[in-house]
């Protein structure tokens, strides 16, 4: 195993991973597998953000529509978790001030990592059929909202489709495709009719 470094809410942290590219691979099931998700990472974490920003700018220009604030991510986020980012600003400034609670905070947080491999996804044996392009459009349009909108849409998809396996990219975040299918069972189960899938 290989050690990869990393950093998340202030702290350095360690996680175990696969050694080279092949190994990757084979534990992800099959040939190319590091590089798809290399690929698919990358995608989500800089290609579409950048490409929303730029194409929302684009269509405030050529539609002389502004863009707008969202009240309702403001309005929702008393009822979801304070994210850890927050909350580990909070725990430092009002528990950790001394440089000794600082070093005890850092070593919970390695604490906690090596607890974790880094492990890439299985590929499933049946890949699902791509969804329509109205679910997907529909999809991205609700994944590109706060994220506390998101994670409050997905709570409540989840508990009306019970069993249903949602993907997620490897920052947590729902996958495109996969809220796609979520989204389609959803509207399915709340009109009565039968799945597809």
């Amino acid at each position: 195993m290989k050690t990869y470094e990393t950093r998340s809410c202030g702290y350095r942290l360690t996680f175990p991973g696969p050694d080279t590219v092949e190994e990757y691979d084979t534990k992800g099931g099959k040939p190319g597998t590091a590089l798809e998700h290399a690929c698919l990472h990358t995608i989500h974490t800089r290609t579409l953000p950048e490409w929303q920003e730029k194409f929302a700018a684009l269509l405030q220009e050529r539609t002389g529509i502004p863009r707008q604030i969202e009240s309702e991510a403001t309005a929702t986020r008393k009822e979801i978790p304070e994210r850890v980012l927050a909350y580990n600003k909070r725990i430092v400034e009002e528990w950790g001030n001394g440089n000794d609670k600082k070093a005890i905070l850092q070593q919970w947080a390695q604490e906690t990592a090596d607890q974790i491999v880094v492990t890439p996804p299985a590929v499933p044996e049946e890949k699902a059929p791509p969804p329509s392009r109205a679910d997907l459009m529909k999809a991205q349009e609700i994944l590109a909202r706060d994220p506390a909108v998101v994670a409050q849409k997905v709570h409540l998809m989840l508990s009306e489709v019970p069993g249903f396996k949602l993907a997620r990219t490897a920052e947590g975040l729902p996958d495109p495709e996969s809220f796609a299918h979520l989204l389609n069972r959803f509207i399915l189960t709340k009109l009565g009719l039968p799945s597809s899938q």
